[in-house]
């Protein structure tokens, strides 16, 4: 019996990439149409990186409104970063 080979077209990484960002897109599609937020609601912001730059965007959001709230911080490089504080 003869088998026979069909080439893919599209490769394996390819196809796990494509079916992974359509779960995705499926999955947060009602929660992005749907979700709103009260004019009350606290503002959570989250930073990765707190350089000099960073700082500087978390500031600016604090300073945005007075409900903003830093929910989470992560540091992704250990050298020479600071973490600015809301005052």
């Amino acid at each position: 019996m003869n088998k026979a080979t069909i080439s893919p077209d599209v490769s394996r990484r390819q196809f796990l990439r494509n079916s992974s960002l359509a779960l995705a897109g499926a999955t947060m599609a009602p929660y992005a149409l749907t979700s709103r937020a009260a004019a009350d609601d606290p503002i959570r912001v989250g930073l990765i990186g707190c350089g000099g730059r960073g700082g500087g965007a978390i500031r600016d959001a604090f300073n945005a409104a007075p409900q903003v709230t830093l929910a989470a911080l992560a540091m992704c490089s250990p050298s020479g970063s600071r973490i600015v504080a809301p005052a």
